[in-house]
């Protein structure tokens, strides 16, 4: 059952009294941790998108660079989020081949935080900022 399906139970069954407002709270902060944890240690998580699991890969940008430094994934549509915590403006963020051969390349808008979906097929890859060459994620896709 999903945790929306269970709130929905849980209220129904306590009648929305004051416990099934604690209950709802409880829930949700439950809820946000579990989220939060897996995007800072960079592991996969499903989100719906247009009626398809995507999985969510979330890595920080710091001062000194990505955190985590590196996944590895199964092929398949992936989206990458980066939470930035660097305290820099206008990043830029590539992905490129080992070799050089440039994916993508593109800036957040209006926040410094920054999300976007790939598909990429299996192999090696390097997720870069543009005027930061210490900062690398690397992503292997098998």
């Amino acid at each position: 059952m999903s945790i929306n399906g269970a709130l929905a139970k849980t209220v129904k069954r306590l009648h929305g009294g004051a416990l099934a407002a604690v209950v709802v709270a409880a829930i949700v902060v439950v809820s946000a941790v579990g989220i939060s944890a897996r995007a800072w240690l960079g592991q996969p998580r499903a989100t719906a998108a247009a009626g398809q699991a995507v999985e969510e890969v979330g890595i920080t940008a710091k001062q000194d660079g990505f955190t985590p430094a590196q996944v590895t994934r199964a092929a398949g549509r992936f989206r990458l989020t980066v939470t930035n915590q660097s305290g820099k403006d206008g990043l830029t963020y590539r992905i490129y081949k080992p070799g050089g051969e440039e994916v993508y390349r593109g800036q957040p808008t209006g926040s410094a935080d920054w999300s976007e979906e790939f598909d990429l097929p299996a192999g090696q890859y390097v997720f870069s900022e543009v005027n930061n060459p210490a900062w690398l994620f690397y992503i292997t896709v098998q």
